[in-house]
């Protein structure tokens, strides 16, 4: 065999040699994209099965609420200056200097909830009016019971008008005024965040809530 054979007989291999690595390469490159398309495939089904889960989830929520109403947990009670209702403002500008502490239940992991909320000035109050006269479903959620269901699902006698103080004798709608006794007995106030604690309490002030006021939400 001439020196230009073995070449050619070389070459030939090589060729050979890199025809089946390319083979090979192009089986493996089917290979993954088939399992990339299937991956896809599950991802989607998943996707789309999560979607149908929350979608009957949101519906079996709305369903128990339009059937059994809304139940909340506080997240914890004010401690305040005002011990009674009579001689507690209607609105915390009213007295700026009116203070409090709002106490978080401590499973809550308070530390953590209220961290970054140092950073605002003033924040928003949701609470209960756990002391309405008119309101005996409500001794419940006195000093911050936990279960909520009762006071907030109850249809009470309210009235539709009454007259708020400033007013005199003028009669308005329940929803134009700010009296305690409403359909859902929830009310809301701003007031001003003086600091918090280190174990995740917050010191209040300009506060119109009476003591052991049961909270359901705070926002800044």
């Amino acid at each position: 065999m001439d020196r230009h054979t073995s070449v050619i007989i070389a070459a030939s291999a090589a060729f050979a040699s890199a025809i089946a690595g390319m083979g090979y390469l192009y089986s493996r490159l089917r290979s993954q994209r088939r399992e990339l398309r299937d991956n896809i495939a599950l991802r989607d089904e998943e996707r789309a099965g999560r979607i149908r889960a929350e979608k009957e989830l949101r519906k079996l929520v709305q369903d128990q609420v339009a059937d059994e109403g809304l139940s909340c947990k506080p997240i914890g009670v004010v401690r305040s200056c005002y011990r009674e209702r009579n001689g507690t403002p209607r609105q915390g500008c009213l007295v700026p200097d009116g203070r409090g502490v709002l106490v978080l239940r401590p499973e809550l992991n308070p530390i953590a909830m209220t961290d970054g909320l140092a950073e605002f000035s003033h924040i928003w109050v949701i609470y209960v009016f756990h002391e309405n006269t008119n309101a005996a479903r409500l001794r419940g959620v006195r000093d911050g019971a936990h279960d909520m269901s009762a006071s907030l699902n109850a249809t009470p006698p309210i009235k539709a008008k009454v007259r708020p103080p400033r007013l005199g004798d003028r009669k308005v709608g329940l929803f134009a005024t700010r009296t305690p006794h409403r359909v859902n007995p929830i009310g809301l106030s701003l007031v001003k965040l003086e600091r918090l604690e280190k174990d995740g309490s917050l010191l209040l002030s300009g506060l119109d809530l009476v003591d052991r006021t049961p909270v359901l939400d705070i926002k800044p």
